[in-house]
């Protein structure tokens, strides 16, 4: 994406979505809002592919785009790592993948309730989703490790 500007990826998502290579458009529009969540063609061209469900069937983010979140975590990037994700979120919002990097990266900065929201969210979209209790029980013994066992509530 580095080499090509914003509008060159634009028309070549937009020349995928006429030429009916709607994953390859739905990628380069994904890569876009990412970094320019404010982008208002790559928001319509996603918008565009989700009006149709033959043209958009995807419920993640490609591939790529996951892999450089993940390594934004890994590499400690963390501030970045949320910013993006929920940038895809907008998109994405059934992506458990993206709610999970997004609880771990909260997490891992101290921002429990964000951590804590996210779990849940994994929890609403697939309630068996054991991974997701695992760390949401992660997060609580963190917070009584920083505060003590009096600064935890329940949650419903």
């Amino acid at each position: 994406m580095s080499k090509l500007s914003v509008s060159q990826i634009l028309g070549r998502a937009k020349a995928q979505l006429k030429n009916g290579d709607h994953l390859g458009a739905e990628h380069l529009f994904a890569e876009v809002v990412m970094l320019f969540p404010n982008n208002v063609k790559a928001q319509q061209g996603l918008r565009v592919l989700r009006t149709d469900p033959e043209k958009f069937m995807t419920v993640n983010p490609p591939q790529k785009l996951m892999n450089r979140l993940i390594g934004f975590v890994q590499d400690e990037k963390l501030e970045l790592a949320i910013m993006q994700t929920k940038n895809l979120l907008a998109h994405y919002p059934k992506a458990v993948a993206l709610w999970n990097i997004l609880g771990i990266a909260s997490a891992q900065l101290g921002k429990h309730d964000r951590a804590i929201e996210a779990f849940e969210q994994i929890i609403t979209l697939i309630p068996h989703q054991a991974s997701a209790y695992f760390n949401l029980g992660n997060v609580f013994k963190d917070m009584v490790s920083l505060h003590g066992p009096s600064k935890l509530t329940l949650r419903h």
